[in-house]
């Protein structure tokens, strides 16, 4: 078409189409405005369903009760959650930066949202790298843990969005952070760094070193993915990227990093005191108890219960039943394997060592016989508690009378076999000789470290 009749063209129909051109941006216009009034009676419904951010001031955290003996002693606990609550100043600076640096290093600067940290999180999204997770700060996740649920839709978002501006409004952060240190769940019954510091490590959040700070921190997203206890590769990980995190953003040097990932953490599953002294005694407290207080007061209040029994009294009759039932075992005889699982034993041998560690009672263990070692008169043994060695001249009672023509060394072979599993209980005695002398026959016991999170305890 010449330019000519294109002109004549445009003149013959530039009434129309100006309509037409007018009519669009008119439908546009429209269109933005519904959309509007939309989101906008959309944000105050939202508005409207929205909890009191003040309650997070006033909040009553969910603590255990404990009872304890005449003599001050703890001999139980009973909880719903297991949270032993901190100020912010009994946890040490390096769990604090931790925390900070791998869920929201913005925390000190923005007002409650980290927008950009939304925007990478949405483009990630975009990018195929997996559904919408991250950008939520420290003071979200505390809105959504507290006062929201845990569904994934736009307007639980937009809750948790509106809900962190007003904690942040009229909360200081080091309240905010202080609370969130309190109320997150890090696996292993531990709500809360103090719980999970006593419960993991056997100490105080404030005596945490780097490395194990870095550890606890790095649960946060998924505790059981990152669960040291059954999965020391995957929060060794985690715990790298905590630590990367900590040096970006000047908290430590890759020095002090360096040194925090070569430390060599062991790690415990959470212990009960409720099985381990008069555990009988204390179901019976429990009944009387709920006869006075809700069930919700006795979990959840943070009670403290004295009772007439003393703790020290106690364990002396503890001690003395243990050694007279020893010994009235050791007149009966062996009453043999609990099961068989063969020389073919390393899936129970998992199976074993992936159940919850129970409270030990007279301090009997199961164990899984692995190898019978004849030259050292020995049988090596997989617990749930660690590696160890069943010595022949400790278990007379059950060994056959039969001996050897050429030696007088009882043979273990009569009442084990490879593949038993069996109860055995921990004996506090020096190493014999021959044991140390022959150490470097105890090498079949090398190829089950691999099954231990953290190496045998």
């Amino acid at each position: 078409m010449s330019a000519s009749r294109l002109t004549r063209w445009i003149n013959r129909y530039e009434g129309p189409l100006r309509v037409l051109a007018a009519t669009l941006v008119l439908a546009v216009l429209a269109g933005l405005v519904a959309t509007s009034v939309v989101l906008v009676r959309f944000y105050d419904q939202v508005r409207l369903t929205l909890p009191d951010a003040g309650a997070l001031q006033d909040i009553e955290l969910k603590v255990p009760s404990v009872v304890l003996s005449s003599d001050g002693a703890v001999i139980g606990e009973i909880f719903d959650e297991k949270r032993y609550p901190v100020k912010l100043d009994e946890t040490s600076q390096d769990l604090r930066n931790a925390f900070v640096a791998a869920e929201d290093a913005q925390f000190y600067a923005h007002s409650g949202v980290d927008y950009g940290g939304m925007l990478r999180a949405f483009i990630n999204y975009i990018g195929g790298d997996g559904p919408v997770q991250g950008g939520s700060t420290i003071t979200q996740q505390l809105a959504k843990t507290l006062l929201l649920t845990r569904e994934k839709t736009l307007t639980r978002k937009l809750k948790d969005i509106l809900l962190a501006l007003e904690i942040e409004r009229i909360m200081d952060k080091s309240d905010i952070l202080e609370l969130y240190l309190n109320t997150i769940f890090l696996g292993n019954q531990s709500y809360g760094v103090e719980a999970a510091a006593r419960n993991y490590f056997g100490l105080s959040a404030k005596n945490l070193s780097l490395g194990q700070s870095a550890l606890i921190a790095g649960l946060a997203p998924a505790p059981s993915a990152y669960a040291p206890t059954t999965n020391m590769a995957a929060a060794k990980k985690r715990q790298r990227y905590v630590l990367t995190q900590m040096v970006r953003w000047g908290m430590i040097s890759a020095a002090q990093a360096d040194e925090a990932l070569a430390e060599d953490i062991k790690v415990s599953r959470a212990k009960s005191p409720n099985t381990r002294v008069a555990p009988y005694f204390l179901e019976e407290v429990k009944k009387h108890l709920l006869e006075v207080f809700d069930q919700k007061t006795l979990e959840s209040g943070g009670l403290k219960v004295y009772t007439t029994l003393h703790h020290g009294l106690q364990r002396t009759a503890d001690d003395l039943v243990r050694k007279y039932l020893a010994q009235f075992g050791d007149r009966r005889g062996f009453k043999g394997r609990i099961a068989s699982h063969g020389s073919d034993n390393v899936a129970a041998i998992r199976s074993l060592l992936s159940e919850p560690q129970p409270e030990q009672e007279f301090d009997v263990v199961r164990a899984i016989v692995v190898d019978l070692n004849p030259a050292l008169d020995i049988a090596l043994i997989v617990t749930q508690a660690g590696l160890g060695l069943v010595l022949a001249e400790d278990h007379k009672w059950a060994l056959s009378a039969s001996r050897s023509r050429q030696s007088r060394v009882l043979d273990l072979a009569n009442i084990l076999s490879i593949g038993d599993e069996v109860r055995v209980r921990q004996l506090k005695r020096g190493t014999p000789r021959r044991i140390q002398q022959g150490a470097r026959q105890l090498s079949a016991l090398n190829a089950h470290l691999e099954h231990y999170p953290s190496g045998p305890m």
